[in-house]
């Protein structure tokens, strides 16, 4: 009888050391799978953040061309209102400017 008792004992300890063991286990993986998906987090996060600064470079560079362009055709546009006397001047023909003309 305390043979049986001693062996069930022994069963008991062994079992609850066991699933104690086990348990922390668990435990020591959750936090790992945690720290993980954590850092996996932040890597979506600034993937994210890189993705939208590239985007926002990209439509800043198309709207400084797009400006660089109304620019260039202003310039031209200008200089060629300047200088469209010059054309009729070969001729012995002055263009007298006018208000509306500028």
């Amino acid at each position: 009888m305390n043979m049986k008792l001693i062996l069930i004992a022994a069963l008991l300890l062994v079992a609850t050391t066991y699933c104690t063991a086990e348990e922390e286990v668990t435990e020591k993986e959750l936090q790992e799978m945690m720290n993980n998906n954590f850092e996996n987090k932040n890597k979506e996060d600034k993937e994210i953040a890189r993705m939208a600064d590239e985007e926002l470079k990209q439509e800043d560079l198309e709207e400084n061309l797009q400006e660089m362009k109304k620019a260039w055709w202003r310039r031209r546009r200008r200089r060629r209102r300047r200088h469209h006397w010059r054309r009729y001047a070969r001729f012995g023909i002055r263009v007298v400017r006018t208000a509306v003309g500028k």
